[in-house]
């Protein structure tokens, strides 16, 4: 038997098989050309309605399992995701010549930075919320598709972090 130890997400005692899940890292961005700045911001748009759409139906699978109050981290997710100050900004930086992926990745961090700077333990999470709604669009835009981990049995899951999306799919 091996013995891990950190900080659990819920209390008590677990005995199981076990499965431990890397985070992917965030796609990594590039740069365009000035004409392709339009192509971009659409590619963008497209995104990040998809996964908006992704993630209003995640939250309606949750609130159907019967967990409500999950389901509203999701619906918010959802609204982020259109939100048109992560857009704006992430839109500035496409005509800065930073391709779709790269600005709504760099785009997240800055939102996601101010949000931690307040030091208050609800924004500190909702940082965590901007990061994965803005990862998720980065990744269809390099055109993965969001996926958490595959679990063939009830197990234990060992990670480092896991974000919302991921933990509920």
């Amino acid at each position: 038997m091996r013995l891990l130890r950190g900080s659990p997400a819920s209390s008590g005692v677990a005995r199981g098989p076990w499965l431990r899940v890397v985070a992917e890292p965030a796609p990594s961005g590039g740069r365009i050309a000035a004409e392709a700045a339009e192509a971009e911001l659409a590619r963008l748009a497209g995104a990040a309605e998809r996964a908006a759409m992704d993630l209003e139906a995640l939250a309606a699978s949750v609130a159907a399992g019967g967990h409500p109050d999950e389901a509203a981290i999701f619906a918010a997710q959802a609204t982020m995701a259109r939100d048109p100050a992560l857009a704006e900004s992430a839109a500035a930086r496409i005509r800065d010549g930073e391709d779709a992926v790269g600005a709504v990745v760099g785009a997240g961090r800055e939102f996601a930075d101010q949000l931690r700077a307040l030091g208050e333990e609800v924004f500190v999470a909702r940082a965590a919320d901007v990061e994965d709604v803005s990862d998720r669009i980065a990744g269809l835009l390099a055109g993965r598709a969001p996926a958490g981990p595959a679990l063939e049995r009830p197990s234990i899951v060992v990670a480092e972090d896991l974000p919302p999306s991921v933990t509920a799919s």
